[in-house]
């Protein structure tokens, strides 16, 4: 394997500096390359057939035989200087096995090459195994250097410690899984380190994280988990998936022949989208084993909270109820009717005012949100609805009536939607044996039943927003919530998932 690692030198006569005219960091360097190195590619291609060379940018890489490797590097020389690519022998290097290391010499002394026995390319490594172990072992201590710090991080910021983790630093490892093989094992002290330092110090405790809780907290949020996965697991499935992503252009580098560019595109998105699938019902089966020997069902809540600045409170207190890990420093006694006090009295006591508490908490967060949107004098607070009705009865009984919001424009522009609010306790003893979307979209029946014709008889709309207290949304807030994030979309200039990650994430935190 033949490694040309490029390099720019100035020169005097071109203004920008570089050698090739191309300087580093340059966004059309990529291009400009290609234009340049395809004809000297094809040349290569018609004139040593038995030899792989993959270019990017000005960095090329040769494999084959000795002899057709000094073949292809005559045609570099000869032809590259004359389109503006040099290549410099001297910071290039080989890698061979070590018993073929002096008839390689011989065959390229007119080259200076190094010679090696393993050697990093791209962001992965070709080479022996004892030098890829080697390679893979220094960045993983670099790697757990940096989760110990962020444990430490954890203790006072927990969300800023885990965002960093999942969304940059696991990210990292990642893609040494999928482009190198065969190295699950060498994660070992990673794991270790995820295990013993950064879990506890993010869940508040001193023991480790291991068994059963290490399996919850290593499924996606979609399954109920916190997506910091194990790395000696997640090896094999990244680099198949790696595989199966990049096998058209490895095709087409192996055998010579054109890359269809689109259908590698295609390619990619439905292999990519498969192993989304895969893992994901994977997860969600390893979380119906759990929950089956555990003898409860456990709801996935879909909705992530690293969208809004959280204390070490807010984000380390829902994510042991998440988990099921109890709550440290609760009240012995509830102080409304003086009962034990857990978090399932808590959800679910009339008399604490805990309930109307988080009731409001979810009503005035939507109408912040709403006057964001539409304007603070489009949103009023706890609006009357009145009504024609004949018999004098029923029209003082729906005159009684109130919303928890109105929203002038919100579906339809000049009219007015109301809204109105309502937190259950999809656990509790009535709604055992239901599915817990079933509970939602039946409570939204009741409130359209109560609302629908009073507000149909003015000339308005009514939408019910029903949440469950660990976070799921029916579908009419659902729905809501992405008119709104539509709204601000445009208002804001922003991409919409990341405004209606936004909004689900400050709904979120108000019924925690």
């Amino acid at each position: 394997m033949f490694d040309a690692k490029n390099n720019h030198r100035p020169k005097e006569q071109l203004p920008a500096g570089a050698r090739e005219g191309v300087a580093q960091g340059d966004p059309l360097s990529m291009i400009l390359y290609g234009l340049t190195l395809t004809p000297i590619a094809e040349k290569i291609r018609e004139n040593v057939k038995n030899i792989v060379q993959p270019f990017y940018a000005d960095d090329v890489a040769l494999a084959g035989k000795s002899s057709d490797i000094s073949k292809a590097m005559e045609i570099l020389m000869r032809y590259g200087p004359a389109r503006g690519y040099f290549p410099e022998p001297s910071k290039s290097v080989v890698v061979c096995r070590q018993s073929d290391e002096e008839k390689c010499s011989k065959i390229l002394s007119k080259y200076e090459f190094k010679y090696v026995c393993g050697h990093r390319y791209l962001g992965g490594f070709i080479g022996s195994a004892a030098a890829r172990d080697e390679y893979v072992k220094e960045k993983i201590e670099n790697w757990t250097r940096t989760v110990n710090l962020l444990a430490e991080v954890a203790k006072k910021y927990p969300q800023s410690a885990y965002s960093g983790f999942r969304h940059s630093l696991q990210m990292e490892w990642q893609y040494i899984q999928r482009v190198i093989p065969r190295i699950a094992p060498l994660f070992e002290p990673l794991e270790s380190a995820i295990q013993n330092n950064f879990l506890p110090a993010l869940l508040g405790q001193k023991e480790p994280v291991t068994g059963e809780l290490r399996k919850i907290l290593a499924l996606g949020t979609k399954a109920a988990g916190i997506g910091i996965w194990n790395p000696m697991e997640t090896c094999c499935h990244n680099f198949s998936t790696s595989e199966k992503v990049t096998k058209l252009i490895s095709g087409s580098l192996l055998e010579n022949l054109n890359l269809n560019v689109r259908q590698h595109q295609e390619r990619a998105k439905t292999e990519r989208a498969a192993a989304s699938a895969s893992r994901h019902a994977s997860e969600l089966q390893i979380l119906k084993v759990i929950c089956a020997a555990k003898g409860k069902t456990k709801k996935a809540n879909k909705k992530s909270d690293d969208s809004c600045k959280q204390n070490r409170h807010e984000f380390g207190f829902p994510l042991r109820i998440r988990t099921g890990l109890p709550i440290q420093a609760l009240p012995q006694k509830c102080d409304g009717c003086n009962k034990p006090f857990s978090v399932e009295h808590a959800q679910t006591c009339k008399h604490g005012g805990l309930v109307i508490l988080r009731h409001d908490d979810v009503k005035n967060e939507f109408m912040s949100l709403c006057a964001q949107a539409y304007g603070p004098k489009a949103v009023r607070n706890e609006p009357t609805i009145h009504t024609y009705s004949t018999d004098n009865r029923n029209a003082q009984k729906e005159q009684e009536l109130r919303g928890d919001i109105s929203i002038y424009g919100f579906w339809s522009d000049r009219k007015t939607t109301i809204f109105d609010v309502r937190v259950t306790d999809t656990d509790a003893p009535s709604h055992k044996n239901r599915d817990p979307m079933n509970v939602l979209a039946s409570q939204e029946l009741e409130k359209r039943r109560l609302y629908g014709q009073p507000c149909m008889d003015r000339r308005r709309d009514f939408t019910p927003l029903v949440f469950s207290v660990d976070g799921l949304m029916g579908k009419q807030a659902v729905a809501a919530s992405r008119q709104l994030a539509r709204k601000l979309q445009k208002k804001w200039k922003r991409p919409y998932s990341e405004i209606g990650g936004f909004i689900r994430s400050r709904l979120s935190l108000s019924l925690v």
